[in-house]
């Protein structure tokens, strides 16, 4: 399980996200949400998608992800819920994807909601794990350095 306290320092470094499925994404984070207290989202750039057979199966200039345990995921009236254990929710319409079979699953009309119940982000389509996240490592260094 990731230390979720050390997220912050991550900031212009580049981290790997392992979840347990085996896939992974690869990028420089660039924000956490919110700016104190405990991470609720990480701002990912220059992402990389990788399947859990190793594969590069996408790539993303931005991606939004939420670094908790991932407590449940379900479908309700046709949407999907991810709850996870500090209280976040990922909400969105599944769409037909390519990247389904390699562990991902992109999602349409997405929010991510804080513990509190509010929207702190809203995306047209957002790619997600719903799988929980094992590890967060950095692989290299803060940029320009």
């Amino acid at each position: 399980m990731p230390d979720y306290a050390r997220l912050r320092e991550y900031v212009s470094h580049r981290v790997t996200f392992d979840y347990e499925n085996g896939a992974r994404i690869v990028g420089y984070v660039g924000q956490t949400r919110p700016p104190s207290g405990p991470v609720q989202t990480v701002m990912v750039s220059a992402a990389l998608l990788y399947s859990p057979a190793g594969k590069l199966v996408g790539q993303r200039p931005e991606l939004s992800l939420v670094p908790n345990l991932l407590v449940t995921a379900q479908k309700d009236s046709g949407r999907m819920v991810l709850e996870f254990d500090s209280g976040a929710r990922i909400v969105g319409t599944p769409a037909d994807d390519p990247l389904g079979a390699s562990g991902f699953l992109t999602l349409r009309g997405a929010a991510i909601h804080d513990s509190n119940g509010r929207v702190i982000e809203r995306h047209d389509e957002l790619v997600v794990v719903p799988r929980t996240l094992l590890s967060c490592r950095v692989t290299e260094g803060p940029l320009g350095q």
